[in-house]
């Protein structure tokens, strides 16, 4: 069997061929039970399924399959009514249908390639309108021509035509437009939704068992056929188009069917207002199937692509994560070499200074000491420069452990510290009572030690002092304010602000390393907070520190645990 269909798919004439038998077949079958169906009632069916089958052919297989729609309808009135007439009555319309829907549907609007779109949903629909009423004015006008019917009936078979062909047409079309759709698993339980589909077309099923009534039709019982499609659509919004398409279809189809036999909710005791009823019922419900399939395709194309999107943004964020982790890592192993791996050397170096000058100082001239002086300066500098970058790398590995911390006691604290230290300097203090901030209380101190240190250290040339701490607040968190009246430095310098080891004053006028900023600022970072640096020369610095973690009422620790790059 695979061996010959083979065959047939590398033959394009052996394919044509099939094709053609097969839609011929389906389009001879399908006109047969609709004839059939309104037999009893003597009513022109109120879906004409030859037509749907005839432009899902020409849309998938183009003009080609005009071919198979006209040897179909060829078989349907062949062994009724042979006459030359009949069967020209029989094929003309539908393959002059078949080919304006194959240039409209294909060339047009691009199917079954191209995915329809919302916006395109009405003028879809008044093509397949438009396409159908050809196929009807033209049959219309030939049944008349030759005495089927009389001119006094040429409104009635043009619309008993047209609006079952554009019934059909509508009520199918969501199948080859969005039958193969993929769907997706939305929220909630797909079974619940699949059993709400399920009962919508149940019930759909259930309602073209109503008999006809004997008497005037109630009201609630064209009413009760929109229920399945309110069922039905509804979950089309989260299961997907292909769900409602193939729904909507099998209620039309059996509810139609339903109808042309007499039973259904729009069976009545008329023909033609049953078959009225019928059609429009179709042609809504139609429309709006087509309409809700077309959106939750569209849906499902957006779902999936921000599925990918967001696939790719996690790939994306697990390779810079890896990238900042090997980074992370050599920066560690920097650190660690730097710290330990040069503090050996160093050592060495200070020790022969010290060996030079107890066994070759009484041996030098004045140039020689203040060489030596120098060298023994610089390289404790090295050391201080060494000790910094080591306490940088620990900050940007460090636990943090988040609580509330008294700012105003710690910078109290530390002012005493460094008053202690330097009797000689009177310097007036002014910390705001009562400042609390939540974080870790190792690194706040940390901060707060070095922005005071800073403040203390240029403000040694100020005849009078001042040092100022103060709350600040936002919405987002709290923090503190230091303010002094020092040497400051210039607006110009502030993109180099925290970089470390970058200094703004000769190391004769203020000692340092140019690593306490930076220290602070990482330490700002790490709690989610920012370092804010507002200064002028001659007038003073002011420095705010910002961290953004949230207030805690409890005295509750909380651990977090971060590690950045250096």
């Amino acid at each position: 069997m695979k061996a010959l269909v083979d065959t047939i798919r590398k033959s394009p004439a052996l394919t044509l061929i099939v094709r053609t038998v097969i839609i011929a077949l389906a389009y001879s079958l399908s006109g047969e039970i609709g004839l059939w169906s309104a037999k009893e009632r003597e009513l022109w069916p109120t879906l004409w399924f030859p037509s749907a089958v005839g432009l899902t052919a020409v849309t998938f297989w183009g003009p080609s399959a005009a071919i198979g729609i006209g040897l179909g309808a060829l078989l349907m009135r062949l062994f009724k009514d042979p006459s030359l007439l009949s069967l020209l009555n029989s094929v003309i319309p539908n393959v002059v249908e078949a080919y304006i829907g194959s240039l409209l549907l294909r060339k047009h609007f691009g199917l079954p390639q191209r995915r329809l779109t919302t916006q395109e949903v009405p003028e879809l629909v008044l093509s397949l309108a438009m396409i159908t009423n050809i196929g009807a004015i033209i049959g219309t006008a030939t049944q008349v021509f030759t005495g089927s019917f009389p001119s006094s009936e040429i409104v009635r078979v043009w619309w008993s035509w047209w609006s079952g062909n554009a019934a059909a047409v509508i009520l199918i079309a969501p199948i080859w437009l969005w039958g193969r759709e993929v769907e997706l698993q939305g929220e909630g339980s797909p079974v619940n939704r699949r059993i709400v589909l399920f009962v919508g077309v149940a019930m759909g099923l259930a309602l073209s068992f109503l008999p006809m009534p004997k008497g005037p039709t109630e009201m609630w019982r064209p009413t009760l056929a929109f229920l399945p499609y309110l069922l039905i659509h509804w979950v089309s919004l989260s299961l997907g188009a292909r769900s409602v398409a193939f729904g909507g279809a099998i209620v039309g189809v059996v509810i139609s069917l339903a109808t042309n036999l007499g039973h259904g909710p729009f069976a009545t005791t008329d023909p033609l207002a049953s078959y009225d009823a019928a059609c429009l019922f179709n042609l809504v419900t139609g429309t709006s199937t087509l309409w809700l399939s077309t959106l939750a395709a569209e849906r499902n194309l957006v779902a999936r692509a921000l599925a990918m999107q967001q696939k790719q943004l996690e790939a994306t964020v697990l390779s810079r994560t890896r990238d900042l982790e090997e980074r992370t890592n050599e920066l560690q192993s920097f650190s660690y070499a730097v710290s330990h791996d040069l503090r050996a050397p160093l050592r060495g170096i200070s020790g022969w200074i010290f060996a030079l000058e107890e066994d070759c100082g009484a041996q030098l001239d004045a140039t020689g000491q203040r060489h030596l002086e120098r060298i023994r300066n610089e390289a404790q500098r090295m050391g201080m420069l060494i000790e910094g970058l080591l306490s940088l790398s620990r900050i940007s590995a460090t636990e943090i452990r988040v609580k509330p911390i008294d700012i105003s006691g710690l910078g109290t604290e530390i002012l005493n510290r460094l008053a202690e230290a330097h009797p000689d300097r009177i310097v007036r203090t002014e910390v705001h009572p009562g400042i609390i901030v939540d974080g870790d209380e190792v690194l706040c101190e940390i901060a707060l030690t070095n922005i005071l240190e800073n403040a203390w250290k240029f403000t040694a040339k100020c005849p009078e002092a001042r040092i100022g701490i103060e709350p600040v607040e936002s919405p987002c968190g709290r923090g503190f304010r230091v303010h002094d009246n020092g040497a400051g430095f210039a607006p110009s310098n502030r993109d180099r602000l925290f970089i470390p080891f970058q200094r703004f004053h000769r190391a004769s006028e203020f000692p340092g390393t140019g690593i306490g900023l930076a220290t602070v600022h990482r330490i700002a970072r790490r709690h989610g907070g920012s370092l804010e640096v507002e200064s002028t020369p001659g007038v003073g610095t002011i420095v705010t520190m910002m961290l953004i973690f949230p207030k805690t009422e409890a005295r509750s620790e909380m651990s977090i645990k971060v590690y950045n790059a250096l």
